[in-house]
């Protein structure tokens, strides 16, 4: 059974809490800032919204590192194309707005499907993670399959169309 992942502020406030200053993915996470905000978007903003989701869902590996900067990738497309939508809705030409608004309330469904995807993907791999973890116990060996020895493998030839059993064994057709 898989456990749902929430994280809890004990946890949130343990030594070994991952932050956006202490993650060993500092330079992919400012990469990604580079390449995300335009000129125009406050970066420090985007650091914050990215720092907040880290803060929330701990990643552990660089693929779950990955997955929580795209969840702040799509969050911030998400802000960006509100903002698009508030400055389109503005417009005196009422051809050209209905047109962008069109095409800004699609794209808007798209990122906010894209994130609702990666966020449900990210959730299941911290639920693995964490249940991998809690099952630490050691597997059961394996039960070894009985050999026959040699007398009873003798014992159990064919004759005719039956078969030999060892004593007390009914005999079977073949």
């Amino acid at each position: 059974m898989i456990e749902i992942y929430k994280p809890t502020a004990a946890r949130r406030k343990s030594p070994n809490t991952v932050t956006l200053d202490t993650s060993p993915y500092r330079d992919h996470f400012e990469f990604i800032a580079d390449t995300v905000v335009a000129k125009h978007e406050s970066r420090p903003q985007f650091l914050k919204t990215l720092a907040t989701m880290i803060d929330e869902y701990q990643p552990a590996t660089f693929v779950e590192s990955t997955v929580v900067a795209s969840l702040a990738v799509y969050r911030w497309r998400q802000f960006r194309f509100c903002g698009m939508f508030a400055a389109a809705s503005a417009s005196d030409d009422v051809s050209d707005r209905t047109a962008l608004l069109a095409v800004l309330a699609r794209q808007e469904r798209h990122c906010k499907r894209l994130y609702n995807y990666t966020r449900k993907l990210l959730l299941k791999m911290l639920s693995t993670r964490v249940n991998n973890f809690a099952d630490r116990t050691p597997p059961p060996p394996a039960a070894a399959s009985p050999k026959k020895s040699r007398a009873a493998h003798s014992a159990a030839t064919a004759v005719g169309k039956f078969r030999v059993l060892p004593k007390g064994k009914l005999p079977i057709a073949a």
